[in-house]
């Protein structure tokens, strides 16, 4: 009979936490890569895309990414992307911030161009994105919008 209890009661834990019941359906260890040829260093601070698969949009926030000019940005903690597993993912949007040259600071948020991909189909240790993501220097210029 303990045991039972027991039992019921680690089933009932589980349930009840949405992370933990949202593992199983989870993309696990996700990265997302960018060049950056804006002409400044920039910061990344999350992406936004859309799950085709579900229709809806949602966004993933990045902890302190920092890409010089002229280099690969790549999200250097695998990101747990909920309800996911084997979902289509497109529409990739960045939103970012760039340290202005003349003054030392960071600058408001901007955006990216939108990617796209062909093979949009989340699965374990993906990356998206790569070189011909590119940020350039027209993305800094165009403030954050309706992201």
């Amino acid at each position: 009979m303990k045991k039972l209890i027991i039992s019921i009661s680690i089933i009932v834990i589980l349930l009840a936490n949405p992370i933990i019941a949202d593992a199983g359906n989870g993309c696990r260890n996700i990265f997302f890569a960018v060049k950056n040829d804006s002409g400044a260093t920039i910061r990344l601070l999350d992406v936004q895309y859309r799950n085709v698969s579900t229709g809806r949009t949602k966004r993933e926030q990045f902890p302190n990414v920092t890409c010089a000019n002229n280099s690969m940005c790549r999200t250097t903690n695998g990101q747990l992307i909920k309800n996911a597993k084997d979902s289509q993912l497109n529409d990739f949007v960045f939103r970012f911030k760039y340290l202005d040259p003349s003054t030392g600071r960071w600058s408001t948020r901007r955006i990216s161009d939108q990617f796209k991909v062909n093979d949009a189909i989340c699965i374990a240790n993906r990356t998206y994105g790569g070189r011909h993501w590119v940020i350039n220097n027209a993305n800094l210029v165009r403030a954050l919008g309706v992201l």
